[in-house]
C-alpha cells in the first residue's frame, strides 16, 4: 500500500471524515482532498504522512526489512506498484 492508501484505510477504520482530519491537522478540506484524492500526486511527503498519522494515533517507524516481526495493525508503505 502506498502512504495515501494507508491513511485512507486508517481513517475508514476510525470512522474519520476528510473534514475531521483536516480540522485535526489544521488544513482546509480542499487541502485534505488534494493530499488524498488528487491525481496530481502519487504519494505523500514524509512530513505530511507523519502529520496525518499522528492525528490517527500512529507513528512512522523505519526498521530493517524482514528482520523483525510486525505487530498486528502494522502497515508497510510501498511505492505505487511495489508489492514487496
Amino acid at each position: 500500500m502506498n502512504a495515501k492508501e494507508i491513511v485512507i484505510k486508517l481513517m475508514g477504520e476510525q470512522d474519520k471524515t476528510n473534514a475531521q482530519m483536516a480540522d485535526a491537522i489544521g488544513i482546509t478540506q480542499a487541502a485534505m482532498w488534494d493530499r488524498l484524492k488528487s491525481p496530481k500526486t502519487n504519494n505523500l511527503t514524509v512530513k505530511k504522512l507523519n502529520e496525518m498519522l499522528r492525528a490517527l494515533g500512529y507513528e512512522l517507524v523505519v526498521m530493517p526489512r524482514a528482520k523483525a516481526g510486525r505487530i498486528d495493525g502494522a502497515y508497510v508503505v510501498t511505492d505505487d506498484g511495489d508489492t514487496r
